[in-house]
């Protein structure tokens, strides 16, 4: 999908006359709308997002069936597609386990501090609220 940016020039007192046709004009398909009016239309875009974007959809699809293959496969299979030193497969399950626990351990910690140190003491007068 293409960006355009589109920048107002000034209009110019007296038009040049068009180019002689060569022989990339009939791929252009420029509107003569277009090419006279003061509005010139550019897709000079350089930020190249979506090939950062499609790059990290690859790699990570690639680690993903990388880690996959080392989780499932066993060790004469590593060995016949050339993997000899890998990490143990205890790994493949403390990892992702090790995570999970640290994830409830953190959600559990926050919920604890913002019941016991955040919250005001009830005879707190900024605790109460007016009518």
């Amino acid at each position: 999908m293409n960006k355009l940016n589109i920048v107002r020039t000034q209009t110019p007192t007296s038009r040049s006359p068009s180019p002689a046709p060569s022989l990339l004009s009939p791929l252009r398909n420029e509107d003569k709308l277009a090419r006279e009016s003061d509005v010139t239309v550019s897709t000079n875009v350089t930020s190249y997002a979506e090939y950062k974007g499609f790059f990290i959809y690859v790699l990570s699809a690639v680690l993903l069936l990388g880690y996959m293959a080392w989780l499932l496969l066993p060790e004469k299979a590593l060995n016949y597609f050339g993997v000899y030193y890998y990490p143990d497969k205890y790994w493949a399950q403390a990892v992702p386990a090790y995570s999970l626990m640290l994830m409830l351990y953190v959600y559990i910690c926050l919920a604890l501090y913002n019941t016991e140190v955040k919250t005001l003491p009830l005879d707190d007068p900024r605790s109460e609220r007016s009518p």
